[in-house]
């Protein structure tokens, strides 16, 4: 492995005397020390180490391509011109310089064998994020580009105050605001590693996106929390970020094959309704969700903005992490939830409290469907989740979440209207009436209407409309008289109780 003159000084700078304000290379590297030999000629990309007035200055222009550390007992700089020297003052053997130099690169030998390991015999990926931190003297997290969070340190768990960069409110009001920031959206296609500054989390990271075929997918990223950054992170996080990118690209080409993950199958059910019950049955079991439990869909409409930048999963992760047991998955320009209530240990309400602040600042709005149990009628719970949003939403626009069974009658009546005008679904007996009060200025539309609401009661009625009971029985003698009504006829009745609230839909 090679290192960076940079990187090799900020390690020896806590035990050695040196001038810290020449700037070193971070951008070339050079392979384990050798001693220098005036006899012998100096080997590119290689560090050699030195005593003082033993290198000429002539050999140091020849060997441009070679880097120096060259001791001196005397205190006094003598290669200011050169930036292939560093000079380090002090009375130590060159020995003892030579062995701490081997140890530092002994240290990031061992670092890069671990994520070769892990690479090639597919251990765990945690072991490498944990392993890291000493080398970073910061934790390291992996994000997807839709701002999901798939991996960070340990020590981020732990540690109380690291813990507070993990929590989901947290993650999702950096992700919002990160969604939001124009600098964030210019730097998804940096190529090289980058600090993205503090004004959002309140801390600078020092980042490296991952590229699939030229395509950003994945972004690593340092936050300066637990030490200040300094020469040589930048080169060992370009090192760690060619082993990610190899990680996660081997883990998706695996991952090809493996469709059978739960937002995988429910997807196959919202999109197929052919698919056999028993074959859903057995592929649920699989995660623990038997036809015994009780179940709940919820719907939510995709922003246009969320679907430029690409935070379909992010939102769909953020929802998942606040109501355990569901499952979030992107349908469309829908976002689709199951929840195992069972699972969850509550029932709508409770996952209503998990949500509503959620929704408030999101701007989002949902539709939910009955509970239920038993997988036969499990695509039509989306649709009913759907059709609860999409008509709750025209009845109600300033309402966060909308039930199917609050809206139930309205989508029915929707549904019956389709194909033909409302206006005539309607009882002609109604619009007889309508048109009979404008001629004659009397109210008998309303009359009726008032009558059928209070369930044919004449005194309720007559009161309702502030008019004598009389006055009222003679307006009903005179409706029944127009237009035939009957209201021993049940059927007739439910008709014009339909017909009234679809005439009040269309506002006729």
């Amino acid at each position: 492995m090679k290192l960076s003159p940079a990187l090799i000084r900020q390690h020896l700078k806590e035990k050695y005397s040196m001038d810290d304000g020449r700037l070193l290379t971070e951008e070339r590297f050079f392979a384990r020390p050798l001693f220098y030999e005036k006899d012998e000629k100096t080997l590119p990309d290689r560090l050699y180490l030195a005593m003082q007035d033993a290198v000429p200055k002539a050999d140091l222009g020849t060997a441009a391509s070679s880097f120096f550390i060259i001791i001196r007992q005397d205190g006094q700089a003598e290669y200011d011109g050169f930036d292939n020297v560093l000079e380090i003052s002090g009375s130590f053997s060159i020995c003892q310089l030579f062995n701490d130099i081997q140890r530092i690169y002994d240290f990031y030998e061992e670092w890069e064998q671990m994520m070769n390991a892990v690479l090639h015999e597919e251990k765990d990926l945690q072991e490498m994020l944990d392993r890291s931190v000493k080398v970073f003297g910061n934790p390291v997290t992996i994000s997807t580009s839709d701002l999901s969070l798939i991996a960070h340190s340990s020590i981020m768990d732990e540690e109380p105050g690291l813990r507070e960069l993990i929590k989901p409110d947290n993650l999702y009001e950096y992700g919002t605001a990160f969604m939001q920031d124009s600098q964030y959206a210019e730097l998804r296609n940096k190529k090289e590693a980058f600090f993205y500054p503090e004004y959002i989390t309140g801390y600078r990271s020092l980042c490296l996106n991952v590229f699939d075929r030229g395509v950003y997918r994945y972004r690593i990223a340092i936050p300066e929390i637990m030490r200040k950054f300094v020469p040589g992170d930048v080169e060992a996080l370009v090192s760690f970020g060619g082993f990610i990118s190899k990680i996660l690209e081997k883990r998706s080409a695996d991952g090809k094959e493996n469709v059978h993950t739960l937002h995988h199958i429910l997807l196959q059910v919202v999109e197929n309704e052919e698919k056999e019950l028993a074959q859903i049955e057995q592929e649920l079991f699989e995660y623990g969700w038997v036809p015994e439990h009780r179940y709940v869909c919820m719907n939510f409409k995709v922003p246009m903005i969320d679907k430029q930048n690409m935070s379909v999963n992010f939102i769909c992760k953020h929802i998942e992490s606040l109501v355990h047991s569901s499952c979030a998955f992107q349908f469309e320009s829908d976002i689709v939830v199951y929840i195992n209530l069972t699972r969850f240990n509550g029932d709508t309400e409770d996952v209503f409290d998990k949500l509503v602040y959620f929704l408030r600042d999101s701007y989002l709005k949902a539709g939910i469907s009955n509970e239920f149990s038993g997988f036969r009628y499990l695509r039509y719970y989306f649709k009913q989740a759907s059709a609860g949003l999409s008509t709750g939403s025209r009845r109600n626009i300033y309402q966060w979440i909308h039930r199917f069974d609050e809206v139930a009658l309205d989508y029915l009546l929707e549904q019956s209207t389709a194909q033909i005008p409302a206006v005539l679904c309607s009882s002609e007996k109604l619009l007889e009436l309508k048109e009979y009060d404008k001629g004659h200025n009397t109210e008998f539309y309303e009359t009726l209407r008032v009558y059928l609401n209070n369930h044919l009661n004449a005194v309720q009625s007559a009161k309702e409309l502030f008019i004598h009971r009389s006055t009222f029985l003679y307006r009903m003698d005179r409706i029944k008289e127009l237009i035939g009504l009957e209201t021993e006829d049940a059927g007739m009745m439910l008709y014009l109780m339909i017909s009234y609230r679809l005439l009040d839909m269309q506002n006729l």
